[in-house]
């Protein structure tokens, strides 16, 4: 089996300035291509296909590059991994909020006020 010739892979950042409504469009539907090939992919990911099997599913219905897809690929499995890290801090702040609505019904049904049922109900439907 004949090796894989190395590339080199050039990324060229630029700015565009005053584009005319024609190169808008153009871009906006890579951009919309792209984030739609993420979608995709996150849930390829979920479903435990590979990236070589996803990337390959992806590309003829989104954009037909190789690299776009496997960039697209990577940014949602780094969306996945995030997520799941900050998962712990989101449980702690609900349970926070949990408990401070719970302090407050507590204030509520030990208080004097009129019209305390209402206020607890909408408490205790948040």
């Amino acid at each position: 089996m004949a090796k894989k010739k190395s590339s080199l892979m050039f990324t060229y950042i630029g700015v565009i300035r005053k584009a005319d409504d024609v190169e808008t469009i153009i871009l906006d539907e890579i951009m919309r291509k792209f984030q739609s090939g993420k979608r995709y992919l996150r849930e390829r990911i979920f479903e435990g296909k590979s990236r070589k099997e996803a990337v390959d599913m992806a590309k003829p219905l989104f954009i037909n590059n190789s690299r776009y897809m496997r960039d697209a690929f990577l940014e949602a499995e780094a969306s996945i991994s995030s997520q799941k890290e900050l998962l712990p801090t989101y449980i702690q702040q609900n349970q926070l909020k949990v408990a401070a609505l719970n302090e407050q019904i507590t204030k509520l049904t030990n208080s004097k006020k009129k019209n305390k049922e209402g206020k607890i109900k909408y408490k205790h439907s948040k």
